[in-house]
């Protein structure tokens, strides 16, 4: 069972890899990553707990909604993201 289930678009596949690679080496073994269209979801790993959708569309997919539990939890981006800056405050 994988805590976590990440998807990357296709115009992504660099930074899958990357990822992929960089949390096995930090002893990460419970995420599986997929290169696809996320609007599809993961069947074979569902249902899902909570699905968090960042990309922003206007209406949840319907076929990630038969994919999440009863009572479970998504959750969208209200806006576009194109950019996230990853910001570290530094000093007293």
């Amino acid at each position: 069972m994988y805590n976590f289930l990440i998807t990357y678009e296709k115009t992504f596949t660099f930074l899958s890899k990357k990822s992929s690679e960089t949390l096995n080496k930090l002893g990460y073994k419970n995420i599986k990553f997929k290169i696809g269209d996320g609007y599809k979801g993961w069947k074979e790993y569902s249902p899902f707990d909570k699905i968090i959708i960042t990309c922003a569309p206007e209406e949840i997919p319907d076929e990630l909604i038969r994919q999440l539990k009863d009572g479970g939890i998504k959750t969208k981006s209200v806006m576009p993201v194109r950019f996230v800056p990853m910001i570290k405050e530094v000093g007293p």
